[in-house]
């Protein structure tokens, strides 16, 4: 059995409503920053592989528990947050200017359609997020650690509830209607043990953040 904990960033100036750029590039606020500790406390023993992906506020929300655990093997795996609009269209944009975009991308409801430069459709998203499930059955039994985004942790629950990664449009607009249902806060974790046979999930846990 491999436990995995899947931990969303903590605030991000995105997320705090300040205009951003380049997504990758997304700070934390102080918030986030101290968020990003309480998550360290909350690991009452060592991980086995700490994880993160390349996106600065995930590898900001794993700075204080990769110094807590630091003999313990660090990897960045591509589990990014889904970028469905151009940033190149978007510059300087807060999310309430950008929601009618968004609105306008989820409604059309077309997994292979790709906004703009930099862009990702659904179908690549969902297939990113297949890779890393696939990489986390491959972990022999031991503890796993993935800081990473919103979008890629609610797929990792959906996918787990579906069975099944494969995408079309009625998927998409599933998947759609479970994420506006479903509030996951930032350095909000959820607990996974992956089996031989199946996978359980955790709910939301927010106790380390009180």
């Amino acid at each position: 059995m491999t436990e995995v904990w899947f931990i969303r960033h903590g605030e991000s100036e995105a997320n705090a409503g300040l205009a951003t750029d380049n997504p990758e590039a997304i700070e934390l606020t102080s918030l986030g920053k101290k968020q990003a500790n309480k998550v360290s406390e909350a690991f009452e023993k060592k991980p086995d592989l700490i994880v993160a992906s390349k996106y600065k506020r995930a590898m900001q929300t794993a700075q204080p528990t990769l110094k807590k655990f630091q003999n313990t093997p660090f990897e960045i795996w591509d589990v990014r947050e889904f970028t469905y609009l151009s940033p190149a269209k978007l510059q300087s944009t807060t999310q309430s200017e950008r929601r009618p975009l968004s609105q306008s991308y989820w409604e059309k409801s077309d997994p292979s359609y790709v906004h703009g430069e930099g862009a990702e459709s659904f179908e690549g998203f969902i297939n990113r997020v297949k890779k890393a499930h696939e990489r986390i059955t491959n972990v022999s039994d031991g503890f796993v650690a993935i800081f990473c985004h919103g979008f890629v942790i609610k797929t990792f629950l959906w996918s787990n509830l579906l069975g099944t990664f494969k995408t079309s449009s009625e998927y998409m607009k599933n998947f759609y209607s479970f994420h506006k249902a479903f509030d996951f806060p930032n350095c909000g974790i959820i607990k996974a043990e992956y089996h031989a046979n199946k996978n359980l999930y955790s709910g939301i846990i927010t106790s380390h953040l009180n």
